[in-house]
């Protein structure tokens, strides 16, 4: 069994969590005896078992930037397409595309994302499972594009089927759909399953542009091209944010977003290699590290005892 270990500096729990919870930082002067965690046992009460530090934005100043070193990014920026799927690449696609139904709690709750949905709600009607979806009227893309009913068809038609013109990575429930349309309203929307799906809440996890329904933008179009007009959240890509030659992504504030504002100024991913990870970590160039080696975790040992600041360490096994 491998050991990972995890060091922070910084804490930041995805780029929206900016404007939710963060955990914070132990300030200089910080026991000089090395912290230990301690297992909980069987009896343990639940929320021993996920405490992860949290705490309203009101505890926060505003400003700052966190930098947080990835392994690989891009260049196809496209998560959702065969060729775009990495874990690193959707961490940092995910924090500037924040369009979809849901929100996923650290507890593994799924909740109604109130930026985009004002109601969900699952009948049956004539034998088939209906959903009847309010949207947000206030949600735009970046580029003023309404996110309604055309926006969840496009959604549909891109993701319903392997088989197609699109290079998706899976169907999913997108293929049990039979319909998804208009019901009254350009914000109001029904969608008729073909065949019973669950979990429902599996529906627009994410929702696409309109314009990604051209097959040639979806498969190929975002290479080396984040696209930033077809997102939408508390962040966006900067002005000239992706650098190839770096490696870095950087994103700012978004001044077209209608939910709550961000508290950092600015949040930079950078792409490293594993052996230099630590050395950036040690120098100060990035505000978090990971470690999955036993050499690697000695040098961040010896790095927390002579560093006034106060790592914060996780440890999972896996």
């Amino acid at each position: 069994m491998q050991k990972q270990y995890i060091f922070n500096r910084r804490t930041l729990l995805g780029a929206a969590a900016a404007t939710t919870t963060v955990g914070l930082l132990a300030a200089c002067g910080g026991s000089k005896k090395e912290d230990k965690v301690k297992a909980p046992g069987k009896d343990a009460k639940s929320e021993e078992l996920y405490n992860i530090n949290s705490h309203p934005v009101s505890d926060l100043k505003q400003g700052g930037e966190v930098r947080i070193p990835l392994g690989s990014l891009g260049p196809d920026f496209n998560t959702y397409s065969t060729s775009g799927d990495s874990y690193d690449t959707q961490i940092v696609m995910s924090s500037i595309r924040a369009a979809g139904l849901w929100n996923i709690t650290h507890l593994g709750k799924y909740e109604l994302n109130k930026d985009f949905a004002l109601s969900f709600k699952p009948v049956e009607e004539g034998g088939k499972d209906v959903v009847y979806i309010e949207l947000n009227p206030k949600a735009k893309f970046n580029d003023g594009t309404p996110i309604d009913y055309k926006a969840l068809q496009s959604t549909w038609k891109i993701r319903k089927s392997s088989d197609g013109d699109y290079n998706i990575i899976s169907s999913g429930i997108y293929e049990y759909i039979e319909s998804v349309e208009n019901n009254g309203g350009n914000f109001k929307v029904k969608v008729t399953m073909a065949k019973p799906y669950y979990p429902l809440n599996e529906m627009f996890d994410a929702i696409f542009h309109p314009g990604m329904e051209d097959p040639k933008v979806f498969n190929d179009g975002f290479v080396n091209n984040p696209h930033p007009e077809f997102g939408c959240g508390p962040f966006k890509l900067a002005d000239k944010g992706w650098n190839s030659t770096e490696n870095t992504f950087t994103m700012v504030p978004n001044e077209k977003w209608w939910g709550e504002k961000p508290v950092l100024d600015r949040v930079i991913f950078r792409g490293l290699e594993e052996s230099a990870k630590v050395a950036a970590f040690k120098n100060g160039e990035v505000d978090a590290v990971e470690s999955r080696t036993s050499t690697s975790y000695a040098e961040l040992k010896i790095l927390r005892m002579l560093s006034c600041a106060k790592v914060s360490c996780c440890m999972r096994v896996v």
